[in-house]
Formats: structure tokens, sequence, C-alpha cells
């Protein structure tokens, strides 16, 4: 594996291999702990930060409302929603980040940022969540296709910890199935935490791994 290959590897987390040790999942919740352990430090040492100054999303774009009241506008991303992605990025707590891309990132790399904002919106499809008020990014759905079988892709949901429970992620994911089966993709697959209990609604098709501690989801909905 190349040193790219290993560091953009676990932006799109893809099914345990089985030749994981059993004491593979002990070190997945482990890390959970640790994750969750630093957001109480940060939520203990820290101030909830004010909002930054945005501008309201553009006028045409789909605006979604939510569980809660507010609502999000959902768009493709773009290379120019760099700073936007960064930004949302430091918004998810250390938990969230563990469970999105299976690995204790702390920051995003500039290759690493590339690798998720040059798109082809075909094979690499993603769809960012703006706060429908201020234009602030909420939340992010990707998919990559595989590259043995395009018709196959791999995906990932991400929602900032202040967004979550509301519906974002469930907005995200079913605009990004309409965009992959356009694309002809006919199934998505995604690997998380088995603790994340809020993905396992976000597909019917749920399955925990005891080896590796991962929970694999799985929407088909053929051609």
């Amino acid at each position: 594996m190349s040193s790219h290959q290993r560091e953009v590897g676990p932006l799109l987390p893809g099914p345990p291999s089985p030749d994981l040790p059993p004491e593979y999942a002990c070190a997945v919740m482990a890390a959970e702990l640790d994750a969750l352990a630093r957001d109480i430090a940060a939520a203990r040492a820290h101030a909830r930060p004010g909002r930054a100054a945005r501008r309201p999303p553009a006028a045409g774009l789909e605006r979604v409302p939510l569980a809660s009241g507010r609502a999000i506008v959902i768009r493709p991303l773009e290379r120019s929603d760099r700073s936007e992605l960064l930004h949302l990025f430091h918004r998810l707590g250390a938990l969230s980040r563990f469970w999105r891309f299976l690995a204790p990132l702390e920051h995003l790399s500039e290759r690493q940022l590339a690798h998720l904002t040059e798109l082809d919106h075909v094979t690499h499809e993603a769809l960012i969540a703006l706060d429908a008020e201020t234009g602030e990014g909420v939340g992010v759905a990707r998919y990559r296709c595989e590259e043995s079988r395009p018709s196959r892709a791999s995906f990932a949901v991400a929602v900032a910890d202040a967004w979550q429970g509301d519906g974002a992620g469930s907005a995200l994911l079913s605009r990004l199935t309409a965009r992959a089966r356009e694309n002809g993709v006919e199934a998505l697959v995604g690997s998380t935490a088995a603790c994340n209990r809020r993905a396992r609604r976000l597909a019917a098709d749920a399955a925990v791994d005891g080896r590796s501690g991962t929970l694999r989801l799985t929407l088909a909905f053929g051609a």
C-alpha cells in the first residue's frame, strides 16, 4: 500500500478484514472510550463557541425542514467548500470523528482535504448540508465507487454534534442514494463502530461484526 493510500484510506472505511485477531474489537471499543473521554474533557474546558459569521445559502436550493423546526439546505459539495469542510470537521467531537473515520483522526491534511473535495460527481459524489439561516456547514454524505465493481460504493455520513438526532443525516443519505441510483450504483455499503446506535437507523440491513467491533450498513436498491 502506498503512502498516499495509507493517508486517505480511512476517509471511507471499508469492510473489516476476515483475518483480524479477536482482540481487534476490544481495541475499537478502547478507542471509542478514549474519544468519548476527550469529548468530555473538551466540553469541560471550553465554553460553547459562538457561530461564525456566514451568509445564508443562495436562493433556489433545496430547503429541508428538520424535526426541531430548524432547516438545512442540501447541495453537491464543490472544491470551493474546502474551508467549510475543514470547519465542519472541527465541529465533530472526537467520538463523532471516530465513528465516521474508524480512526482517531485529529486533523485533515492537505492531501486528505484534496481527496475529499476533488469529485467527479459520478464515481465519487458528496453532498453538503448547510444551516438554512447562516450557511454554516452542518453535515456531509459521500459515496465512492469500488474500482473493481463500479455498481457498488462505500458511503459515509457525518453530522456536526449540535445537529445530530434532528434528521439531517437521514435527509443527506436519502439524497445521496438518489444520486447514486442516477449514476448507476446499485448498492451503498458503509462501516462504523458497533456502538453507533444512530447509524443503525440509516439502513434496514445493519449487521454487527463481533470480531472487528464494527457495524456494517448496506443499502441495496438495484439499477
